[in-house]
């Protein structure tokens, strides 16, 4: 589906207009646009899209972070459609890491042993460096007399992390180790911190061209040669942990870079490259974290907000990137893998749970496992808390102050006695907690008051961790809760269902100023 110029002359001027008001709002990953989707399906509605780390229900995000619904260009109000995606990285310094699920194994796959010869979708890294990624394609560079070289991403082979023209690029397996040297870093990009990029590239001389096979005929390959039928529309740059990609476009690269496709005869009418990309686009790539996957486009014109490694705060600038869906590719890997117009879009990597950003945070804080644990979480927000008022309202309270939990916990750590507390509470009750949600009408399972104790003592551990109003409003909770003693599961639901706790509850947390609290609303109801 096309947008009309004029359309997307004003989309993108919309996007800039929320990108600008919103970029430093926590949560948000990327601004772009395209059209609307309702219920996964695409309709014929253009808007700005704002993606965020995590969508919820207006009523469960804080006012200063509500994304508006409209935005207003020349007296013309254009539709924002906030979609879940990213938050959007480079990936680790030195990412080599274990296999993924999903992908099909195509002439990226690549065992614990060496391929016999390297070409498009396998793993090429800098040792010096220690980074990264995968081998996207082969070009002639028009700089160097035609020579047959392999272009990737900057970053995969150490741009930012000190690489120079002359280093020694290798090709990279699964077990860790490292193969033949396969060609020489000529040059890269140099990414801007003071403005916008549209290229991240670099161009690797080969130095055995018989190592190498660009027309693999293998009987397992799903990933085409690039051609006039599969044709080569970008690179994969960003990736995020929904699996979900950031692309930056080929024709800027082919002519930052100057190198054309390999297989490009030059013929104007049999272009191996596609500088048209639509939304809802079909798209596959083979890289060397996830084989070959294809997905959808789902943005134009995308400008991250920021755009760098998992493991420091180093960020660059981009724009005018291609967005695809979830499924796409991984954090380390497949960086630099070239991006084709092509596949059947639903060949993906099997993601079924995002970390949690606030169990990540607490289980590093007291050194236990919570990450992995998401899905209990949610089960025990879904099949008890949102069967009541009082447990609507909870939620609600989580989700508006999400980021504040995240922040009081991301890089902190326990004392040892909080932490062997924490541990002990952990190993006790996670397993009832898993029990009472299986066997939920289990009516002899009751609150004692061994429960209710236990729960005082997190209350005061806490409180050099609190305000003295956040102290207080615990305990008034607490001893609220205190008489729920020898209760079995709907009884408790029926007192949270009730609307003395319920105005007890508001009255309680409407007093503390450090809580972002939007009062009763009708989704408590």
């Amino acid at each position: 589906m096309r947008l009309l110029p004029e359309h997307e002359e004003a989309l993108r001027r919309g996007k800039e207009a929320v990108l600008g008001a919103f970029a430093a709002v926590p949560g948000t990953t990327a601004f772009g646009y395209g059209f609307r989707r309702r219920g996964g399906e695409l309709t014929d509605e253009p808007v700005v899209i704002a993606s965020v780390a995590k969508k919820r229900p207006q009523g469960y995000v804080a006012r200063s972070r509500l994304l508006p619904r409209t935005v207003e260009v020349d007296g013309r109000k254009w539709g924002v459609d906030v979609i879940q995606a990213g938050p959007y990285s480079f990936g680790r310094t030195g990412g080599r890491t274990g296999r993924p699920t999903g992908g099909r194994r195509g002439p990226a796959a690549q065992d614990a042993t060496l391929r016999k010869t390297a070409n498009q979708g396998v793993g090429i890294g800098n040792e010096r460096t220690d980074d990264w990624g995968t081998f996207g394609c082969l070009v002639r560079d028009l700089s160097n007399g035609g020579a047959p070289s392999i272009l990737t991403a900057g970053h995969a082979v150490g741009s930012t992390h000190g690489a120079v023209p002359g280093d020694v690029i290798v090709q990279g397996t699964w077990a860790g180790g490292t193969g033949p040297a396969i060609g020489e870093l000529t040059r890269f990009t140099s990414l801007r911190k003071d403005g916008r990029n549209l290229v991240d590239a670099a161009v690797v001389k080969i130095t055995d061209l018989d190592n190498f096979d660009e027309f693999t005929t293998s009987e397992n390959q799903e990933m085409p040669r690039i051609g006039v039928r599969h044709p080569l529309i970008g690179m994969l740059v960003g990736m995020a942990s929904d699996y979900s990609g950031l692309c930056t476009r080929i024709g800027p690269i082919l002519a930052e870079m100057n190198v054309r496709p390999y297989l490009d005869l030059g013929d104007p009418d049999f272009p191996v490259t596609c500088d048209v990309i639509d939304f809802d686009m079909k798209v596959d790539k083979a890289g060397a974290g996830s084989w070959y996957t294809s997905s959808i486009v789902v943005g134009l014109g995308v400008t991250p907000v920021d755009l760098g490694f998992l493991t420091n705060h180093d960020f660059y600038m981009f724009d005018d990137m291609v967005q695809v869906d979830t499924g796409f590719c991984l954090h380390d890997g497949d960086a630099g893998a070239a991006v084709c117009l092509g596949g059947d879009g639903r060949t993906r990597i099997d993601w079924t749970q995002v970390n949690c950003s606030f169990l990540e945070g607490a289980g590093e804080m007291y050194d236990l496992p919570l990450v992995g644990d998401e899905k209990l979480a949610d089960r025990f927000r879904d099949d008890f808390l949102l069967r009541s008022r009082v447990g609507r309202m909870l939620v609600r309270l989580f989700y508006v102050n999400f980021q504040a939990l995240v922040d009081r916990v991301k890089g902190k750590e326990a004392s040892a006695l909080e932490k062997d507390y924490a541990k002990h509470l952990y190993e006790t009750y996670r397993s009832v907690l898993e029990t009472v949600l299986t066997t939920p009408d289990t009516p002899d399972r009751v609150i004692t008051s061994q429960h209710v104790s236990d729960v005082g003592k997190v209350v005061d551990g806490l409180r050099p961790r609190l305000s003295a109003q956040e102290y207080n409003a615990a305990k008034q909770i607490h001893a609220l809760f205190a008489q729920t003693v020898g209760m079995n599961r709907q009884q408790l639901l029926t007192m949270m269902n009730g609307d003395d706790l319920y105005q007890k509850m508001h009255t309680i947390l409407s007093r503390v100023p450090t809580v972002q609290y939007l009062g009763p609303v009708g989704a408590d109801a």
